[in-house]
């Protein structure tokens, strides 16, 4: 089953549209409140190291370069890494002749409509009626988790529980406002399954083909679905040949063909991964539990939950038609590779798809048996002659329902905002004219590439706008984080230890030095009270300082 008439597609656009005009308001107010002395960096929301990452590979492919490089961790390193998708979104930049800016806002509204057209081609596959495939949709999009209770706890109360530290990364408002990477692997990820589900719909043996091309160009930007898609492809087939009764040859030809077809791209992640072109250690982020889950996913994944621990949702679905089984199996497989930490340690990165599709489209088809349950057991609950008045209070129940779940959007909407005025935040958003300038001369006249030394907060501007490398910038692109981070901290903030700060620009080929005002706040480290600093640019309170060592 799938959308009828295009008309039907109205809805996904213009909630779609809706997402773009609010998506966009914490750009403006970022431009907005910048200083005379700063400028906004055009980056919004959380991880704005990791954006800085995108921003640095696509820098690299508007150069003209198609093997890019890791530069957010110092050790040499090949340029052998291949990304199509910063290759694409950077020369796209270079064609165009506009900035990679530009490139990020017109591919972020791009992306929000993709991803409503194909999550509403998802819940269609799925679900019989207009309704019940608007209601499913909405809970995708502005559905997210119950930490909102957490926060108006604290507020109420004197007790001080912690909200789940990435309540932006389960909710999809989040990233459509800011990271189009995640919601393009959120759209291959569904069209990897529901393409299956289509075949086995149709028997049509061409969406198992347009399954694994998907899967493989999921591959070519995201590499954590491995284990989950082949998975898909085994279990899947067994599933429902075990639920018939009788094994199909035919049916698990259709599947190996999608993992045929997907293989090779799923060698070249491993090659990569193996041969580790970029130099990172990969997912090193804790995957949540059942209970985090629930905090994070919310209502819709508790009653999916519940639906498959009752067998609910094989009961409520006809044996033609698959969907349900199969999105019940997706969900499961995800859930059990993210318990599967530390083993499988990228569990909840890989299956975050699964986690926001899957769940309201089984929440939605358990409610017919649910109502038809409910009247078995109190038959005068709705008498026949206001029948009619029940497709009333199945909206109001629905949107009732959608809202109740999108409470935690709007602390994350919230702090789009608030964290641009947060003094302590602010580093992350906006970059000070002078600090802006010395990395504009370092990128004029210093070697290229050679390693910068700066803070985080600092470094992570400095690939994305030159070709230097620096020490540390980001939790997953620079290897061994955190002993980096503890280095530069005794670095910066013991005054003497020389013996240490000589070493230290050894081990990792530092040449220059960017200290700006974040690094004079952080300890008592002065770079001209040292005789090997010599400072080679001065712009207001920055200075830049070439590191001259006796060999």
């Amino acid at each position: 089953m799938t959308a009828t008439s295009w008309r039907e597609y109205l809805f996904p656009t213009a909630v779609a549209a809706l997402i773009c005009a609010a998506g966009t308001l914490p750009y403006l107010y970022g431009y907005h409140l910048a200083h005379k002395d700063e400028r906004f960096m055009d980056v919004a929301g959380r991880d704005v190291a990791g954006a800085s990452g995108y921003l640095m590979f696509m820098r690299q492919a508007q150069e003209g370069h198609f093997f890019l490089e890791n530069q957010m961790t110092p050790e040499p390193l090949p340029r052998a890494y291949v990304n199509l998708e910063w290759w694409f979104l950077g020369s796209l930049a270079r064609w165009l002749g506009i900035s990679l800016e530009t490139v990020f806002h017109l591919d972020r509204i791009a992306t929000v409509f993709v991803c409503a057209w194909v999550l509403y081609y998802a819940v269609s596959v799925g679900l019989p009626g207009v309704l019940g495939r608007r209601f499913a949709f909405s809970l995708m999009i502005f559905g997210s988790g119950v930490g909102w209770t957490v926060f108006l706890i604290n507020r109420w109360t004197s007790l001080d529980l912690k909200v789940p530290f990435d309540i932006q990364g389960v909710c999809v408002l989040g990233y459509l406002v800011n990271k189009p990477h995640f919601i393009r692997g959120l759209i291959c990820a569904a069209l990897t399954c529901v393409f299956l589900i289509r075949g086995e719909q149709t028997g049509k043996r061409r969406y198992f083909v347009y399954s694994g091309l998907t899967a493989a160009v999921h591959a070519i930007f995201r590499p954590y679905h491995i284990p989950e898609t082949y998975l898909m492809y085994l279990v899947f087939p067994a599933l429902l040949c075990a639920i018939e009764g009788r094994f199909r040859a035919t049916r698990f030809a259709n599947y190996l063909l999608a993992g045929l077809i997907f293989l090779p791209a799923a060698a070249y992640l491993l090659v990569t991964a193996y041969s580790n072109v970029l130099g990172i250690e990969g997912w090193r982020r804790h995957s949540p539990y059942l209970l985090e889950h629930v905090l994070w996913l919310g209502l819709p994944f508790v009653a999916a939950c519940i639906c498959i621990v009752c067998q609910g949702i094989f009961h409520a679905i006809k044996k033609d038609d698959p969907a349900g089984v199969l999105m019940a199996a997706w969900l499961v497989v995800c859930w059990l590779i993210v318990e599967s930490a530390p083993y499988i340690f990228f569990g909840h990165e890989s299956s975050f798809g699964a986690l926001i599709v899957a769940p309201p489209i089984l929440f939605v088809m358990c409610l017919p048996a649910l109502w038809e349950w409910t009247r078995n057991r109190i038959p005068n609950l709705l008498p026949a002659d206001r029948a009619a008045q029940m497709l009333r209070w199945r909206v109001f129940a629905a949107v009732a329902f959608v809202l109740i779940c999108a409470l935690s959007n709007v602390i994350v909407y919230r702090q789009f905002f608030t964290v641009l005025r947060n003094h302590e935040l602010r580093c992350l958003y906006y970059l000070p004219n002078d600090v802006y300038q010395a990395i504009e001369w370092l990128d004029t006249h210093a070697p290229q590439p050679t390693v910068v030394l700066a803070l985080p907060e600092t470094a992570h501007f400095i690939p994305r706008l030159t070709r230097h490398k620096v020490v540390s910038a980001h939790d997953m692109l620079t290897g061994r984080f955190e002993e980096k981070n503890a280095q530069l901290g005794r670095f910066f903030f013991e005054p003497e230890d020389e013996a240490f700060k000589q070493w230290f620009v050894r081990h990792y080929a530092i040449q220059y030095l960017i200290f700006g005002p974040k690094e004079a706040s952080f300890g008592h480290f002065r770079p001209e009270r040292i005789t090997w600093f010599h400072p080679v640019f001065q712009s207001g309170q920055t200075a830049v300082y070439r590191v001259v060592l006796a060999s």
